[in-house]
């Protein structure tokens, strides 16, 4: 590009005029598209074969490798409800893109155990979704197990019957303040009936109680919102379940005409909360 500057200059009053005659084509500005720096892809298949009291079988799936190729894969454990890295014990099952299955070696017996799939380049190492398997060669259900269409939280006596919570999180009110719904009860087994007995009394829409009822997820439609002592049970299983929020919870037994009872999952404290405020709603069905 050409530029020819022509100055006047007066002395008398200091001024200067300045004109610049530009010839030429403008510069043409190119701009380079960087890559930011990519981990890989990769996910933790759900189908996990206990193959003895302490070994299993467990595998996955590296899908991309990222800005460099994958140097490492495998499966990280740990007992749970510890959530495990390769800091933890873990296999190397290769490298690459593609599947890959892992032993499952040294494993405690009648343990519960979290694994995740990983996968290493040179920006670090990603993790695949969580799954968790018991050890025992006799089948039994167990917390942080994926049944049902959730999670199951609790399990009786016989190993075969519990409580599973949904994924999914709600916020609502829980409906009808001033008003006495007689007939809540607290105790492990009464959610189902009070959550019943809410939807009659009250006929707010988008209330705890309608919400949990009106869920259709992963083929399951009988979700309830649970008892005082239900919601507790759950608390005691969060860190089994993952993904709560650090708010409090509503549980479907009434306190007085005003409040029902709630629970907040950061501190565990169980209240009284106004009926017409708005806290976080998870549901739960039986198995």
């Amino acid at each position: 590009m050409t530029k020819r500057i022509i100055r006047w200059f007066y002395a008398a009053t200091g001024a200067v005029l300045l004109l610049v005659l530009a010839a030429g084509c403008a510069k043409k500005t190119e701009t380079a598209t960087v890559q930011a720096p990519l981990l890989p892809s990769v996910t933790t298949n759900t189908g996990v074969t206990v193959t003895g009291t302490q070994s299993a079988q467990a595998g996955g799936t590296v899908t991309v490798n990222g800005t460099s190729p994958v140097t490492a894969r495998g499966i990280c454990y740990c007992v749970a409800p510890k959530l495990p890295t390769i800091a933890d014990s873990h296999t190397q099952d290769g490298a690459g893109t593609g599947d890959f299955s892992s032993s499952l070696n040294g494993l405690a017996n009648d343990t519960i155990y979290f694994i995740r799939a990983y996968a290493t380049n040179s920006q670090g190492t990603a993790y695949g979704n969580r799954v968790s398997f018991y050890t025992n060669t006799v089948f039994r259900y167990f917390p942080g197990q994926s049944f049902g269409g959730g999670i199951v939280f609790y399990v009786d006596g016989t190993t075969q019957h519990g409580l599973i919570v949904a994924t999914s999180e709600y916020s609502a009110s829980w409906g009808c303040p001033g008003v006495s719904i007689p007939g809540t009860g607290r105790s492990l087994g009464t959610g189902h009936p009070n959550t019943i007995t809410i939807m009659a009394a009250c006929t707010e829409k988008q209330i705890a109680a309608r919400i949990c009822d009106g869920l259709d997820l992963n083929g399951k439609s009988d979700w309830f919102l649970p008892s005082k002592d239900e919601l507790n049970l759950m608390f005691l299983k969060k860190d089994f379940i993952g993904d709560f929020s650090n708010d409090s919870y509503w549980s479907s037994s009434q306190y007085d005409a005003n409040q029902a009872y709630s629970q907040n999952f950061s501190t565990g404290d169980i209240t009284g909360s106004s009926k017409n405020g708005f806290l976080q709603v998870r549901a739960i069905r039986v198995f």
